[in-house]
């Protein structure tokens, strides 16, 4: 929910329409209202055991990976990511 809040915001940011407005807005709005009812419940689980160098290393690929691919699709509808 955080990156969802990350994601809305930075649209925001460079879209200043109406449609962009209540897209991402709409979004955040979902994403802080679900934040706070998480936070509202009673029982929180245990938290969960370290992971291995491994999976963190699989994690910086895969995130890397996924960015690579939201930056293309950004170039491929004509709208740069970087500038």
């Amino acid at each position: 929910l955080t990156a969802i809040k990350a994601w809305a915001v930075g649209h925001l940011l460079v879209n200043g329409d109406l449609a962009s407005f209540i897209l991402f807005g709409g979004l955040l709005a979902w994403a802080v209202v679900e934040v706070i009812l998480i936070n509202r419940q009673t029982a929180r689980p245990a938290p969960p055991p370290p992971a291995s160098i491994g999976k963190e290393i699989g994690a910086v690929v895969g995130t890397l990976v996924v960015y690579g691919l939201i930056a293309w699709v950004h170039y491929w509808f004509g709208y740069p990511a970087f500038g």
